[in-house]
């Protein structure tokens, strides 16, 4: 079978192709019978030369080799969108693991969280999560834990796995709460209730964890 992407002419085995894209394998479904004609040329738009190679090569040998190197957040969510365009079966995961190898750092973590997850990769959107919960103790001390979002941080301290003394946990959520409310309220006065209602809306429920850090909030 023959492609055309964008000038370039790529030999691929349908049967092969199909068994691993949702794409192909709906191509060559009884409505598309036309295309599958011996000889006949199939032109793929939207995904760009260089990301066909690293997707078909993924296809054929279920690795991973990139095209263009190094690995950048641009790269990655074009690789992601181009995967998710082709239905390939486990790139997103394949590269979700590559991106917290080669570019997931505290300085991006949240920008990274929001796009996987708005893109709807969510197997991406994990991957962070779980370096948050991993590096979590790095992480507090870091600067872009103040600029962490509710939803993200919750679903680590949900997880129950972050490893994190509880008085080094709850006075780096003392004033990450801080913040979050200053930025809600501006200057007006904040109140340790208000803290403390904060921080406990992030806890998980019905836990010792839970019970637990409670009390030691409660003993501010």
């Amino acid at each position: 079978m023959c492609l055309s992407v964008q000038g370039e002419t790529f030999y691929v085995n349908k049967e092969l192709v199909c068994k691993r894209s949702d794409f192909f394998r709906a191509m060559f479904s009884s409505s598309w019978r036309e295309s599958c004609s011996p000889g006949a040329e199939v032109n793929i738009s939207g995904v760009p030369p260089t990301h066909m190679r690293t997707l078909l090569h993924f296809l054929y040998t279920n690795r991973l080799v990139l095209e263009e190197e190094p690995l950048t957040e641009q790269i990655c969510f074009e690789l992601m969108m181009c995967s998710a365009y082709l239905g390939v079966l486990n790139f997103e995961e394949t590269l979700a693991l590559r991106m917290k190898k080669k570019i997931l750092t505290f300085d991006n973590l949240v920008f990274m969280w929001k796009k996987t997850k708005a893109c709807g990769f969510l197997s991406a959107a994990e991957v962070c999560e779980n370096y948050l919960i991993q590096n979590f103790s790095a992480y507090i001390e870091h600067e872009g834990f103040f600029h962490c979002p509710r939803e993200l941080l919750k679903i680590a301290l949900y997880k129950g796995e972050v490893e994190c003394g509880t008085e080094e946990l709850f006075a780096a959520l003392r004033n990450w709460g801080r913040i979050q409310i200053a930025k809600r309220q501006g200057n007006l006065q904040i109140t340790p209730e208000q803290i403390e209602m904060f921080i406990f809306d992030l806890l998980p429920p019905a836990t010792l964890f839970n019970q637990a850090t409670k009390q030691f909030v409660l003993s501010w």
